[in-house]
């Protein structure tokens, strides 16, 4: 069994968004988010690129698929906390 990580939005700002419309009943919608969190009691700040495609059926908007892209060196490298290899 896995377990999942508590957590808690503390804050968040959206920002950059585009919106594209494919067709009268398909629209894409892509942004930037910042999130402020807890995980498992500790502070995480997480930076991602969004997008959605949105299709319209029996008059409502649905969400027909969303990504999400982590901002940044996956490696940390970008927030300073490299740590160089012995030599």
């Amino acid at each position: 069994m896995v377990e999942q990580a508590m957590y808690e939005l503390r804050d968040y700002r959206i920002d950059d968004v585009k919106l594209q419309r494919l067709a009268d009943d398909v629209a894409v919608l892509a942004y930037k988010v910042h999130e402020d969190l807890v995980v498992d009691g500790a502070p995480v700040v997480l930076d991602a690129a969004e997008s959605s495609t949105w299709v319209r059926k029996n008059g409502h908007w649905v969400c027909a698929l969303h990504t999400e892209s982590l901002l940044g060196d996956p490696f940390g490298r970008d927030r300073g906390t490299r740590v160089d290899a012995p030599n």
